[in-house]
């Protein structure tokens, strides 16, 4: 599409890019990654009681 215009211009492009690179460092922004060590704790052979205790004190969410 854009080969066959030649009035399609450096500033054409970077207008019609622009919206498409805010979306995806929206979409990037919301897909959060955490590190492991957040696990401690709540994973291994102590699992359930601090599974247990986190519902307790509400700080797990569902």
């Amino acid at each position: 599409m854009w080969l066959n215009d030649d009035d399609f211009t450096t500033a054409d492009f970077q207008a019609m890019r622009a919206p498409i690179v805010k979306r995806m460092k929206e979409r990037q922004r919301q897909t959060v990654r955490r590190p492991v060590v957040v696990l401690k704790g709540i994973a291994g052979p102590e699992a359930e009681a601090n599974w247990k205790r986190l519902e307790e004190a509400g700080t797990t969410r569902a």
